[in-house]
């Protein structure tokens, strides 16, 4: 059913609204008696302003947004669906693959070497749709990153790949949007960074920026 668009209206003026007392509360009406006005008028106007006060709660699709610092307790299976949130990792949470990593920090507040795999702590049931990160992009090198879902020893699928970054010899965000990865229970999912041009020359890896919403 579609919400409906037009509020029953009644009594906003005020006039000749009487509140029912606490008994005919009680007991309503006896059979045959005839309503006063007054009660009439106190009665339709009171669903009137718990109908407005609930259409100010709910969308048209039905969907409730709380104000901001609202809290909203949920019970038995409910869930809660968020709009798209930002998750900042920091760059220290690189480590080296293979051993390659020198631990090495760089103006990006990463770390350094040929091949780096950042775990991403994720949480079952989120949606991630966008990942940036920022890498110091030397001169004549180019990087890309992956982000990967592993399941156990030699089972990692790739997901997806960023562009290579530009070789300049400048800082710079490599992206992966669009993303659609529902993160599913018995997996890690991880970012790798590697060198795909140059050779000899550590790679840096800074901060991790992840977007997500709720699995739908």
């Amino acid at each position: 059913m579609a919400k409906p668009t037009d509020l029953p209206a009644w009594n906003t003026g005020g006039a000749n609204r009487s509140e029912p007392s606490s008994g005919l509360k009680a007991s309503g009406y006896a059979t045959n008696a005839v309503p006063t006005s007054g009660n009439w008028n106190w009665l339709f106007f009171t669903i009137y302003s718990w109908i407005l006060w609930l259409n100010g709660l709910f969308a048209s699709d039905g969907s409730y947004t709380p104000a901001d610092g609202a809290h909203v307790v949920l019970t038995g299976a409910s869930r809660v669906k968020h709009p798209t949130m930002t998750m900042t990792l920091g760059g220290n949470g690189w480590r080296g693959l293979a051993g390659n990593a020198d631990g090495g920090s760089s103006n990006t507040s990463g770390v350094q070497g040929i091949s780096l795999g950042y775990d991403l702590p994720m949480i079952v049931g989120k949606h991630i749709t966008e990942i940036r990160v920022s890498i110091l992009d030397l001169s004549g090198t180019t990087q890309t990153v992956t982000l990967n879902k592993v399941g156990g020893v030699g089972t990692a699928t790739q997901l997806a790949a960023s562009s290579a970054s530009a070789g300049t010899g400048v800082a710079q965000t490599l992206s992966m949007s669009a993303l659609d990865v529902d993160i599913e229970a018995g997996f890690c999912y991880t970012l790798k960074c590697n060198r795909t041009t140059g050779s000899g020359t550590d790679i840096y890896a800074g901060k991790v920026e992840v977007d997500f919403d709720e699995n739908p």
